[in-house]
């Protein structure tokens, strides 16, 4: 079945656009010559125009007064660019939002499969270096478990950083996401890598309210064990999560909660979904108006509680709207007098960041370290 959903995440990349638009895929290869799979590129249909060659995204685009060739600009421009640069706007929002079509190495499937790939073969050597519990669950639903790094290495009261892996709420799982755990539990906390129900089997407000639940559960571990503090993180659509956690007034509200939560460390967030009702993200993930509005973060920053110190994270080559999401949730927290900071790992993208988080001496991985060992009074 992983195999199938890697396949259908490819085949998204491959939709050729009909009526003469202007979206079509193009090969390239890496700097060694290597051959890259295709990804979305945009020019113009005029006859002999000199933009009518393969180009990458991002590549200047000749004539066009674009400038340079990118879904935002092509989607701005699709009907007044002379040279007829044009693509369907859910197209260009589409390539905006996905993070393969930004890769600074790899683009397209490539990058996708390359990225699950190693993600699969690391998380299996974490699994078989560190002491862990698979499997526990938290709730009804399968997906609904939890793994745990970490004890038998790190202190019974040791502090708890909980991660939700990414994957648009429609796809990945928590057992790719072991190697998350390495940088971590080195330095001294145990790790909850937790899994939880996708879409479109699950509502958006569903997913959510499994997170809450699991990190419920997970302070009830805590308390026993004593722990320093709880950290809340996640990737992506896992970062949304586990903002959504702490913007909780019902969650937030109770005082057992909220003392066992120490900070948040945020890895290219997801932290407005309403913009994503213009691509294919919310169709295949079932999200409705007003799920996006009651679940997006910048619109529930009020919510988030004073004390919780935020690390925001980003790659950067991540897509610009992560970027552009990621300041304004910076701004927002800021004005609400929360401590936050915000970390990049440069010349890396969406994916290939992770290799240097798993490496506890990188030094944005040891900063992340320093401040949540910080936050969890165990520096």
């Amino acid at each position: 079945n992983f195999v199938v959903n890697i396949k259908l995440i490819v085949a998204s990349f491959k939709t050729a656009v009909s009526l003469g638009v202007l979206h079509t895929l193009a090969a390239a290869t890496t700097a060694d010559g290597r051959a890259l799979t295709t990804f979305p590129v945009y020019y113009s249909s005029k006859k002999g125009d000199a933009t009518q060659r393969q180009l990458r995204e991002g590549d200047l685009v000749g004539r066009c007064r674009l400038s340079k060739c990118t879904a935002k600009t092509a989607a701005a421009w699709r009907l007044k660019c002379e040279i007829r640069c044009r693509i369907p706007q859910k197209e260009a929002m589409d390539a905006e939002y996905m993070p393969s079509v930004w890769g600074v190495r790899l683009r397209g499937d490539e990058l996708i499969l390359d990225y699950c790939q190693k993600a699969m073969d690391n998380s299996t050597i974490t699994r078989q270096e560190l002491p862990c519990e698979l499997g526990l669950r938290y709730g009804p639903h399968p997906r609904e478990t939890m793994d745990v790094y970490g004890y038998g290495r790190v202190p019974e009261n040791a502090p708890i950083l909980v991660f939700f892996h990414g994957g648009y709420w429609i796809e990945g799982d928590k057992d790719m996401h072991a190697f998350v755990a390495k940088p971590f539990v080195e330095s001294g906390l145990a790790v909850v890598v937790a899994g939880y129900p996708l879409a479109p089997e699950s509502t958006l407000d569903q997913i959510v309210e499994s997170a809450r639940h699991c990190m419920t559960c997970v302070i009830k571990m805590s308390k026993q064990k004593n722990s320093a503090g709880i950290i809340v993180s996640g990737h992506s659509a896992g970062a949304h999560l586990a903002a959504m956690v702490l913007s909780s007034q019902s969650w937030t509200s109770r005082s057992e909660n909220l003392a066992c939560i120490k900070g948040a460390v945020l890895f290219s967030s997801v932290l407005d979904v309403k913009p994503l009702l213009s691509t294919s993200v919310a169709k295949d993930a079932a999200i409705t108006m007003n799920q996006a509005e009651i679940n997006s973060p910048l619109e529930v920053v009020n919510l988030f509680p004073r004390d919780v110190f935020v690390q925001l994270v980003l790659a950067e080559h991540d897509p610009p709207p992560f970027h552009r999401q990621t300041k304004r949730y910076m701004e927002a927290l800021q004005d609400r007098g929360i401590k936050c900071e915000l970390v990049v790992y440069n010349d890396e993208d969406h994916f290939s960041f992770f290799p240097r988080l798993m490496d506890k001496e990188d030094e944005v991985t040891s900063q992340i370290i320093k401040n949540v060992l910080r936050e969890t009074g165990t520096a």
